[in-house]
């Protein structure tokens, strides 16, 4: 528990007390009536019981959370203890929280007297992702005469909230497999459970391989062949050079609620999973397998509105473990800034198979009567269809995701058609 040191201050209550006081003692001489004087006796005993001295010093504070991290409108137990040294008249507790943060049970204010050891419980539901700061709770202690209180403000705990996954499932695939288990089925044979084609027997086949049946027929021993299943190389990258949008429902809140969906979607396909984060400071996890690389991924994608976007070096300083010969990039951008565009081509000569997910779903808006406000909307809307054109020209697909269904239907077109590779 952490020491809260208190600074007990006199209250209104105190300062009417002694100016009561103050003129009962004076009124006697100034109209010459001494007995007057035994109307400030009891005031002046009431603020001389109420000594500083006997009140406590420090409050000992114990704040905790049941986790210190979750998704998007999951609830956190929150548990707040405070101890005094010794009971008070009064303490007041009020629950003051963050603007994206939720109360779902608990009460905001909370009065106990003649108490020395409060425990309190508050569930709480931040509604937004980020690191996010609870709130703070105020405290007013009181002593009995009310004639001294004390304040402080503690602060709560700060919780990582990961953004709410969308639905989506790992259905994009690159040509180039990893030589490892996984459940993508490869174009090599090998000890999987699909199907790839009879042939005549070699030696070294297994005899369980053996296809009996079309053997008889042929009057020549044939064997059945399965394809292997191979895991991939996965790298989603993150356009964070601007947002635009309401809070909440953003271009960069949609890229990564998309990012965090197809992350999760291929680490259980046994797949290798990278990140990428363009926008100021360039930031990337290679890739790697397993569950656990989820939350490393997540810490990742929460530094992605930490920084101001400003100049970024792009993909030149990238090193080769960020993004293995072969992997299939992902890209969440709503294609608004030119270095966001820069690096599309980038990933494209370096011969990365390539899928741009298109997360902007508002125009410009302006006066529809007003005909320069038309013709701009008319040239913006020319300019992003040149810009899809162009991208399509050098085969980079670009889906478009509202990000208000499924992710997965949108990239589902894209599972049976061959994603080009190879350096341009």
């Amino acid at each position: 528990m952490s020491e809260v040191p208190l600074r007990w201050r006199p209250t209104a209550h105190l300062h009417r007390l002694a100016t009561v006081a103050a003129v009962a003692l004076i009124a006697p001489f100034v109209v010459g009536q001494p007995l007057l004087l035994v109307v400030a006796a009891p005031l002046l005993c009431l603020l001389a019981a109420g000594r500083r001295g006997d009140l406590p010093a420090n409050l000992s504070v114990s704040v905790a959370t049941d986790s210190d991290s979750c998704t998007e409108g999951d609830t956190v137990t929150l548990t707040l203890r405070t101890v005094l040294e010794r009971p008070v008249e009064q303490l007041v507790l009020t629950l003051d929280l963050a603007s994206s943060v939720a109360a779902v049970a608990g009460p905001p204010l909370l009065v106990r007297d003649r108490c020395e050891d409060v425990t309190v419980r508050w569930e709480l539901r931040p509604e937004r992702w980020g690191r996010v700061r609870l709130g703070r709770v105020r405290v007013r202690l009181q002593d009995g005469a009310r004639l001294y209180a004390a304040e402080a403000e503690l602060p709560l705990a700060d919780v990582r909230v990961l953004p709410e996954p969308t639905a989506a499932s790992a259905a994009l695939v690159p040509t180039d497999l990893l030589d490892r288990i996984g459940l993508h089925v490869g174009r090599a044979a090998g000890e999987g459970v699909q199907f790839a084609e009879i042939r005549t027997f070699r030696p070294g086949d297994h005899a369980r391989r053996v296809n009996w049946r079309v053997s008889a027929r042929r009057g020549q021993l044939h064997v059945t062949t399965f394809a292997a299943e191979r895991a991939a190389d996965i790298v989603v990258a993150v356009d964070a050079f601007s947002d635009v949008g309401e809070g909440g429902n953003s271009v960069l809140d949609r890229s990564l609620r998309g990012a965090t969906a197809l992350v999760q979607a291929y680490l259980r396909s046994a797949d290798r999973v990278g990140v990428v984060v363009l926008g100021g400071r360039v930031r990337w996890l290679g890739p790697q397998g397993g569950m656990r690389h989820l939350f490393r991924i997540a810490e990742a994608l929460l530094e992605a509105r930490v920084e101001a976007p400003m100049a970024s070096p792009g993909l030149q300083g990238l090193p080769r473990t960020a993004l293995p010969p072969g992997a299939l990039v992902v890209m969440f951008s709503p294609l608004l800034a030119d270095a966001a565009v820069e690096a599309i081509a980038g990933l494209r000569r370096r011969g990365h198979p390539l899928v741009v997910v298109n997360v902007l779903a508002e125009e410009p808006t302006g006066d529809p009567r007003d005909e320069i406000d038309d013709l701009t909307l008319r040239l913006w809307r020319l300019d992003r269809e040149a810009l899809l054109c162009r991208l399509a020209a050098t085969g980079v697909p670009v889906v478009s995701w509202s990000g208000d269904g499924p992710l997965g239907p949108q990239l589902a077109p894209l599972a049976h058609r061959p994603l080009l590779g190879g350096r341009t």
